[in-house]
């Protein structure tokens, strides 16, 4: 803070509160009470507690307060408002449909909103676990899988096998075919089928567990 100069501040800050209440203004500027009467007594104040000051003002700018608390002579920028978060409504699903795009067009199914920048860009659907044939992984657990991502040998996908119901289970191309199998092979050994006749809806990519 350069050419601060505490009588000036203090009087330009004066001049934005005006002849309001002092907690009517701090209320509609988001700031507590407590802390703009400090800053009204002098107490040097950040940029983007200056920025809130002068947008809750109608006579003092986010210049003047700048220049009154020895910013760079006003000149600072306003500070950037934070990037708004992308959400994604990812449905929950219980039956498996073919196509897959068909999972995601049910208008009754549950849907819960993912922060894209925590999962990253995919194609999701949440399901949820209907045996312990995976370690970590309970009945009653949900977990996120991504439909447009490719399985790689000992990835755990959400599968159709012909006749069966859906399962979750860890996947090895073999020639042409799958390999099978659960976590412990001694409940859960390992089966081969055609790659033909499986359909993988996609890679589980998060678990989701009961407390």
């Amino acid at each position: 803070m350069n050419n601060y100069q505490k009588e000036v501040y203090r009087q330009t800050i004066k001049d934005a509160i005006g002849t309001e209440k002092l907690t009517t203004f701090a209320l509609r500027a988001g700031l507590s009470a407590g802390n703009l009467s400090r800053i009204r007594n002098g107490q040097p104040a950040t940029p983007e507690t200056l920025k809130k000051i002068a947008d809750a003002s109608a006579a003092v700018t986010y210049a003047e307060l700048m220049e009154a608390a020895g910013y760079s002579g006003g000149l600072a920028a306003a500070p950037e408002e934070p990037p708004l978060r992308k959400m994604i409504s990812v449905p929950h699903v219980r039956e498996l449909k073919e196509p897959k795009t068909a999972l995601k067009q049910d208008p009754t199914l549950k849907r819960s909103l993912v922060e894209e920048s925590a999962v990253g860009p995919g194609d999701y659907i949440f399901f949820e676990v209907r045996d312990d044939a995976l370690r970590k992984l309970s009945p009653g657990d949900t977990v996120l899988v991504d439909m447009a991502k490719e399985p790689a040998d000992g990835d755990i996908v959400l599968l159709l096998l012909e006749g069966t119901e859906p399962l979750l289970r860890r996947v090895t191309k073999s020639g042409g075919k799958y390999l099978i199998y659960g976590d412990d092979l001694s409940r859960y050994p390992m089966t081969s089928a055609d790659i033909g006749g499986v359909t993988v809806y996609g890679v589980v990519v998060r678990a989701i567990t009961r407390p």
